[in-house]
């Protein structure tokens, strides 16, 4: 799996929220669903260690992470400069409302 050592991917718990920090990908690597399957094994995971939301930030001009995190039902809750006056969304998702109910995930393509 070679592709291991290619990926930056990293969360953070905060309270309950999980920090989803950025996945970055080699060229030969993008577009096969990995950013899609990575955000599924962190949002399980982190409902496992009790979150019940998740925040991450992305540049309004990558509109494949945008579309990746749409599809697990994030949304935009405020766009402002972050990391020196970059542009950002910032994105936040309700893993679940009651304690019983968990959410629905999209299947990676």
């Amino acid at each position: 799996m070679p592709f291991l050592f290619l990926f930056a991917v990293r969360s953070i718990f905060l309270v309950h929220a999980m920090a989803f920090l950025p996945v970055a990908g080699a060229p030969p690597y993008r577009g096969h669903g990995l950013q899609r399957l990575f955000n599924k094994i962190r949002i399980g995971q982190a409902i496992e260690l009790g979150a019940t939301e998740g925040l991450t930030s992305i540049a309004p001009s990558n509109p494949y992470s945008y579309n990746n995190f749409l599809i697990v039902n994030f949304e935009i809750v405020d766009r402002r400069p972050l990391y020196g006056g970059k542009d950002r969304y910032l994105l936040r998702k309700e893993f679940f409302k009651e304690p019983d109910k968990k959410p629905e995930l999209v299947p990676a393509e």
